[in-house]
């Protein structure tokens, strides 16, 4: 049976007792007094006999706590400490697979498996995380209920089934039915993509279109020989992948605020300051024109100028022509 939250401040607290009243003479009822002034939490004696009693003997603490008639409960080790919660090797691959998806996006939902575990480690914690980090997030993103099956399947190598609606979707156009080889999956602006193998063509999905997503034993499994999710998107900005073309050399003239904000978090693995200036900086981007790209240099409005390629230039001369008529 998984440990409690509670169950675990106690424990901590027993043991700080242990380890910082050591000339007292400390009885259950000390522990109690204890506990409700450092937490203001009541414990019924009986549930402190309990906890010494798990304590001593559930294999993640081992404590050795025995009891002297003459200076009442020890630690047997002076060296002891319940610093720490020891974990499975079940619990650390748990662990580590939550981390994967977190490093993604911090604002993923995780299993109850994971909940668990990290209600045990945050039981020894001072501080309540959440109240420390904020994230920009809101858990309720549509789709993000899939992550932690995709993750699953794509390390088994299974394939799926589920129902794709496109932004485009046409209403009398019906619903295509889709069976893949999952791949790899990507965050870019707090939305999630599917990047997956269908009859031997490489698709990115959006995670919020999916309906119905369900593993598909039956399917054979296909992954392209030598797919890197890195080099897959190596050239792309956003999600918008071109790799049957060369990547452009993108070209840009920054000015303040965007200036100093580029120079602190880079756009791309590719970015290059060609020139710096006290008042300007050129940057040069090894990748594909994308949709993405457009919308990132349009929102930075006068800081950025496109000088490289031509193509970019006359993309971004027709988005603000055709924005300055909604103000005519």
């Amino acid at each position: 049976m998984p440990i409690n939250k509670s169950a675990l401040t106690r424990y901590k607290l027993i043991d700080e007792c242990l380890a910082t009243m050591r000339y007292d003479k400390i009885t259950v009822e000390y522990f109690q007094k204890y506990i409700l002034e450092k937490s203001g939490i009541s414990v019924s004696i009986r549930q402190l006999k309990n906890d010494l009693g798990e304590m001593r003997n559930n294999a993640e603490f081992l404590a050795p706590i025995h009891y002297d008639r003459k200076f009442g409960y020890q630690y047997s080790d002076a060296d002891y400490r319940l610093t720490g919660i020891k974990l499975s090797n079940a619990d650390y691959e748990k662990i580590n697979e939550a981390v994967a998806m977190l490093k993604q996006f911090s604002g993923l939902k995780i299993s109850d498996d994971v909940n668990k575990i990290l209600a045990r480690i945050n039981a020894a914690k001072e501080n309540d995380v959440d109240e420390i980090l904020i994230f920009d997030q809101s858990n309720e993103y549509n789709g993000s209920q899939y992550l932690e099956m995709l993750f699953q399947v794509i390390k088994r190598k299974q394939c799926v089934d589920f129902i794709y609606s496109k932004y485009n979707q046409k209403t009398d156009i019906p619903l295509k039915a889709r069976t893949v080889s999952p791949l790899a999956i990507k965050e870019y602006l707090k939305r999630w993509y599917l990047v997956a193998d269908e009859k031997g063509e490489l698709k990115i999905f959006a995670l919020d279109r999916i309906i119905n997503l369900e593993v598909n034993p039956k399917a054979t499994y296909h992954q392209p020989k030598g797919f890197s999710a890195k080099e897959y998107f190596k050239y792309a900005f956003g999600i918008t992948v071109h790799n049957d073309k060369n990547p452009s050399k993108i070209l840009l003239r920054v000015k303040p605020p965007c200036m100093e904000y580029m120079q602190n978090f880079p756009w791309h693995s590719t970015q290059k300051i060609e020139k710096i200036s006290k008042n300007e900086m050129t940057v040069s981007f090894q990748l594909h024109e994308s949709h993405e790209l457009v919308k990132e240099i349009l929102g930075w409005g006068l800081s950025i100028e496109v000088l490289e390629p031509a193509t970019l230039k006359e993309r971004i001369l027709k988005e603000l022509k055709e924005a300055l008529g909604n103000y005519n």
